[in-house]
């Protein structure tokens, strides 16, 4: 009878274990297709993460590949990564498809997810594993994760027992935690997903001997935080001691960070200027369309048009939309978006429309920090307008005059093969007080050069035209008898061999030397380059290719071309000031035009200490503003800044030209 009992019970033992066992698994359905976004997380979250189950509503663009390209990197090979893009465009499920892929897969072990709130935290949590458990292809191509999750039934409880060939599968699921399946021979074996809520506890997170192996941080701050620096200090100290420490002391655990900058100094600006962090920034608008802030702009008709719709109490949309589409061949010309397809394809067109209505409804400032990742500084910020460059005229001077107290006078040319060549010519004192004597487009033979005939061709008529161009200059200084110190050249792009090889005759040909002049960007602007023959001076330094014989001039010409744009701002005659020749009422209209068409929007000061500029411009035509830009360079070199005049260190100074 004892017998029949215990023999009894264990067949109910074994039913039980049988019950709780999931048995054989199935086999993956495709292993190439597995294998295949084993290399490509940008393949992975299009495969696995959209359709039933899923939680990607629309494939990652090709533009956002790159973006992506950095997590997985973070994720396969470690190291610290900081994200800078707008709200809205996917970060948060990248994140989320990112934490599977990396435990899937085996490259990660124990991921701490921190979002801005527990509430998004636990969102995530619930996302990832409604994708473990009902995502048709990864559930078909990842059954060691699938289907022990999916024979739960949805009741957790039945985790406790669970088996597989008479091994706990120990599956856990919290608000803030998963633990997947143990199953023999899987690479996800174990692993566990923490997701927590930025201000909730991080340390001791610990799994027996398992410590967090990957931390990503998905745009913890909101714009209270964000406007307190105190509170941004709190949140940098959370990070480094509460949340990068939890890999333990040897070895430093991988980070991923997304953010949306908001104002200057809050979290996203203190992660870019960190040394030990990766950056990249990917601003919603990468070019503005050519119209925007031209004379009869479409886009300010558009505004205006919403904002009657408002006003009226109409679908603010209907109008705006009749008149973009009619419109939108001339609106959308030069505009590019960072992804095309992110809009309300209810209500609006485009994705440039979209971000064009995004602009309308935060304002410049709003749109260019969240948008554009450049929180605007307003000590940064200045706007110069034709009517204010007309206004600054020394009266009753004619061209070719030159002030008292003039200790440089710089001649400079921009050239642009395609119409004309534009020439400056611009008076420094010792104060940087600069003057304006003459400017003026050359359009002689054999301009205009085409850009499609052969490279020999095309040097042979750009050294013509600066011959003519020489010999013009040339005759001006004779005949009002004036002098100047330096010609620079622009030498950039396709006429850099042309501009050299007539800068070795230019004295014999014209009567007067030519200086080549290259200008760098202030983002790529280094003084230190290989080809230096001098020390830096005033964002300028001499360069040669000692081989050829050439020498030229290298410039910051951002640096220079803010400097030249705020002198207008000053008054007339003032320190520092710039102004123009009188000429008998001379307008200059279209010289101001084309200085003030190029808009400093922001500028942000990089890890290395460069500086980057954000230019928008108005019109397609800045050329005079690069001549006079260039002859602040030259300026520069001589020795004349904002911080004062130090000349160099000779005897004598030797002209250019002299004139007559």
């Amino acid at each position: 009878m004892a017998r029949t009992l215990e023999q009894d019970r264990a067949r109910k033992a074994a039913k039980k274990a049988a019950a709780n066992d999931i048995g054989e698994l199935p086999r993956v359905k495709d292993r190439r297709r597995r294998n295949a976004c084993r290399d490509s997380l940008a393949l992975f979250l299009k495969t696995y993460c959209m359709g039933a189950g899923g939680f990607l509503k629309s494939a990652p663009s090709a533009r956002m590949g790159e973006i992506i390209e950095h997590l997985q990197a973070v994720v396969q090979g470690g190291g610290r990564t900081h994200i800078r893009m707008a709200r809205a465009h996917g970060k948060t499920c990248f994140i989320k498809g990112a934490c599977l892929y990396a435990l899937a897969y085996g490259f990660r072990r124990f991921i701490v997810a921190v979002a801005a709130r527990k509430a998004d935290a636990s969102a995530m949590i619930e996302d990832i594993f409604t994708l473990c458990e009902d995502g048709e292809t990864f559930g078909a191509d990842f059954p060691e994760i699938s289907v022990p999750i999916r024979k739960l039934g949805g009741i957790m409880q039945r985790a406790q027992n669970q088996t597989h060939k008479g091994k706990r599968t120990k599956i856990g699921k919290t608000a803030e935690r998963i633990v997947l399946p143990m199953i023999e021979g899987s690479a996800a074996a174990g692993a566990v997903l923490v997701a927590r809520g930025f201000k909730g506890a991080a340390r001791g997170l610990v799994r027996g001997s398992m410590r967090p192996d990957l931390v990503l941080f998905d745009d913890l701050q909101d714009d209270k935080a964000a406007h307190n620096q105190r509170t941004v200090q709190q949140y940098d100290e959370m990070i480094e001691k509460n949340f990068l420490g939890l890999g333990g002391h040897d070895k430093q655990i991988a980070a991923f960070m997304t953010s949306t900058p908001i104002c200057p100094d809050d979290l996203s600006e203190v992660y870019a200027a960190k040394k030990n962090w990766k950056t990249f920034t990917f601003p919603m608008v990468l070019s503005h369309p050519d119209c925007w802030g031209l004379p009869g702009d479409k886009w300010q008709q558009y505004f205006r048009i919403r904002q009657d719709s408002i006003s009226a109490g109409e679908a603010e949309h209907e109008r705006a939309n009749a008149f973009y589409l009619a419109n939108r061949s001339e609106m959308d010309a030069g505009a590019d978006v960072l992804n095309p397809e992110f809009y309300d394809h209810e209500t609006e067109l485009s994705g440039i429309q979209h971000a064009m209505n995004l602009r309308f409804a935060n304002g410049e400032d709003s749109f260019a920090a969240e948008y554009q990742m450049h929180p605007v500084r307003e000590h940064d910020v200045f706007r110069i307008a034709a009517p204010l460059i007309m206004s600054r005229v020394r009266k009753g001077t004619m061209p070719f005059t030159k002030p008292q107290g003039t200790v440089f006078t710089a001649c400079a040319t921009d050239l642009n093969p395609a119409y004309g060549f534009t020439t400056a010519m611009v008076c420094f004192d010792k104060m940087q007080t600069a003057f304006v004597a003459w400017y003026h487009v050359f359009t002689g033979a054999p301009l205009p050069i085409p850009d499609e005939i052969p490279d020999q061709q095309r040097h042979a008529q750009v050294f013509a035209a600066l011959v003519a161009h020489g010999r013009q200059i040339a005759d001006w200084c004779d005949t009002h008898g004036f002098g100047v110190d330096t010609w620079g050249v622009d030498c950039g792009g396709k006429q850099w061999e042309s501009v050299m090889r007539f800068a070795a005759v230019s004295k014999e040909h014209c009567g007067i030397e030519c200086l080549p002049m290259a200008g760098r960007a202030g983002r790529n602007w280094n003084p230190n380059v290989k080809s230096r023959i001098g020390s830096e001076r005033n964002g300028t330094v001499f360069c040669s290719d000692a081989q050829k014989g050439w020498r030229w001039l290298a410039f910051d010409a951002d640096m220079h071309r803010e400097t030249a744009q705020r002198a207008w701002l000053g008054d007339v005659g003032a320190p520092g000031g710039l102004s123009l020749f009188d000429g008998n009422g001379t307008r200059h209209a279209d010289f101001a035009g084309q200085i003030a068409g190029e808009i400093l929007e922001y500028k942000v000061t990089l890890q290395d200490g460069r500086t980057d500029y954000h230019w928008r411009t108005i019109g397609r035509k800045h050329d005079f503003g690069d001549a006079v830009t260039m002859c602040y360079a030259l300026a520069g070199q001589f020795g004349i800044s904002a911080g004062g005049f130090e000349p160099r260190k000779q005897k004598h100074r030797r002209k250019v030209y002299t004139g007559a």
